[in-house]
């Protein structure tokens, strides 16, 4: 009880002082006047707090699908499996942060403003690296599973392998759906967001009751990945609504990128999948990262021209 409470309080804390932070930088950076009534924006903030309350609603969707599958877990196979699973899931959020700083430097570049149209360009060029990426992790999640988890978790949580490695699909994915979603929302667009938020939860807690007691632990990994492969394509298809996003660049870097990947894993596969060595894990991923690049330039879906560039590309976007 002690260590949850310190937890809770360590939590309560934190937002506080984000609370207090975010005041400061409102009061500098508009002035007092921001909290003062008699100011002329009833208007503003009715829209402001309209779409505030369509954040939430997401947010709060996102909070119950994160939670139903180790609820569901506990209650049809027991707590023990709920470690096995939500152990790799964890090692996950780790793999997502990418796809968090991709959102976070490209997705406001979509809000419009006076003089400003959105940078659709831009967008859909980082969305298009983004998904050449994500197939850099598919290789290791299947292949090297075990060994990573071994690394990662220690003795004790072998099955956890496999969870990974059914969630790689997930994994490939979701590693986007942050770019897609915090797109909309600069879009202006959240509320169209809402019903896929509750679609996203629907399908999840479905999926996993449906698949658990037929399948076991690993229906849990398969409703994931099936979630996120809905809540994405979704998302692209209310962004393109808004802006120009071909898809054609999207289905052939998803291609190339998986072609490489299939070609990193042949590598991996040569280092073995069970028990690695310190040489292992060096030799493998520098001549599997090798493999994986060397598809990208021979498919062209990457030049090295661009290879060269994209560091400039990305400091031109933090200066931004």
């Amino acid at each position: 009880m002690g260590g949850a409470s310190a937890a809770a309080a360590g939590r309560a804390t934190g937002y506080a002082v984000g609370t207090a932070a975010a005041l400061v930088v409102t009061v500098r950076a508009l002035g007092p006047a921001a909290f003062r009534r008699a100011h002329g924006l009833a208007d503003a903030r009715r829209r402001v707090a309209r779409y505030a309350g369509a954040l939430f609603l997401i947010d709060a969707a996102f909070t119950v699908a994160i939670q139903a599958s180790p609820l569901l877990i506990g209650a049809f196979i027991g707590p023990t499996a709920v470690g096995f699973f939500q152990a790799p899931a964890r090692l996950i959020v780790f793999l997502q942060y990418f796809g968090g700083a991709v959102a976070s430097g490209v997705a406001p570049g979509l809000a419009r403003r006076e003089g400003h149209e959105p940078e659709a360009e831009t967008f859909g060029r980082a969305l298009r690296y983004l998904v050449v990426f994500q197939a850099l992790l598919v290789a290791p999640a299947l292949v090297w599973a075990k060994p990573i988890v071994h690394v990662a978790l220690g003795h004790g949580y072998e099955r956890s392998a496999d969870v990974l490695r059914a969630l790689t699909p997930y994994i490939y994915v979701s590693g986007m759906a942050a770019t897609v979603a915090v797109g909309v929302n600069y879009l202006g667009e959240a509320r169209r967001r809402v019903p896929l938020a509750l679609l996203d939860v629907a399908v999840g807690v479905g999926l996993t009751a449906a698949l658990l007691p037929t399948i076991g632990l690993l229906g849990a990994a398969y409703a994931s990945d099936i979630g996120a492969f809905l809540y994405v394509p979704l998302h692209i298809w209310i962004i393109r609504k808004f802006i120009r996003l071909p898809l054609r660049p999207l289905f052939l870097a998803a291609l190339r990128g998986l072609l490489a990947a299939a070609a990193m894993a042949g590598v991996l596969l040569l280092f073995g999948t069970s028990h690695l060595s310190v040489v292992d894990w060096i030799a493998g991923a520098v001549l599997g990262f090798a493999a994986f690049i060397a598809v990208l330039l021979a498919t062209r879906e990457v030049t090295i021209a661009e290879l060269v560039a994209l560091p400039r590309w990305i400091q031109a976007r933090k200066r931004r």
